[in-house]
């Protein structure tokens, strides 16, 4: 039986009427979790997180079937709890969401630039924000390297609701599944810039 130590996933949030997410054992990469997803005054959801996430297998996550979605009309996020119950005890998946307001958030600008690393000591994945309030309207495209390796490469394009106060669209956020051997050396890279930002257990720097 697994311990809930082992369950990585997270809830990516609701697009285009459906609820998407992932979820795996990390010591049995083989084995389909089962999720369900319940809502207030209505019958809970059993779905199977078996989806195929490229992203996840880039990641370094087995075979990266472990994704899940699940038709959810007018339904507010804050309403939604999704837990792994496949396994005991039942583990709550968070939502990427909940990333944003963690204390452990460490900022750093360069010139009219700003990246945001949600929290430098959170494991299973790197989260933030990146954008250049000269040029609001652009994405950044950032690199995710390990120990010199170019493990994902994507555009900064999910929302941020904090962001809308900074006068910009909020669509200037990324998320990073890490691989399951992320202890070496993390850099971000934007892509345009050429400018490279190293991740370390007491925040972020410029490198």
């Amino acid at each position: 039986m697994a311990q809930a130590s082992n369950i990585l996933g997270f809830v990516d949030g609701v697009l285009r009427g459906r609820l998407h997410g992932w979820a795996l054992d990390r010591d049995n990469p083989g084995h389909r979790l089962s999720v369900t997803v319940t809502l207030p005054m209505h019958c809970p959801v059993l779905v199977v997180a078996d989806r195929y996430r490229a992203d996840l297998q880039q990641s370094g996550y087995g075979d990266g079937h472990y994704g899940f979605s699940v038709p959810m009309k007018h339904a507010p996020e804050e309403a939604i709890t999704v837990h792994v119950t496949s396994e005991r005890p039942f583990v709550a998946l968070p939502f990427l969401r909940e990333t944003r307001r963690l204390p452990n958030a460490h900022i750093v600008k360069v010139g009219s630039r700003q990246l945001q690393i949600d929290d430098a000591m959170q494991r299973g994945h790197v989260s933030g924000w990146a954008w250049n309030r000269e040029r609001p309207t652009h994405r950044c495209v950032l690199q995710l390297i390990l120990d010199g390796s170019i493990r994902q490469t994507r555009r900064a394009t999910l929302y941020r609701e904090e962001l809308i106060a900074e006068g910009c669209d909020g669509y200037h956020g990324f998320h990073f599944p890490l691989p399951a051997d992320s202890s070496g050396r993390l850099i971000l890279r934007d892509v345009a810039e050429g400018q490279q930002f190293r991740i370390h257990r007491y925040g972020i720097r410029c490198v």
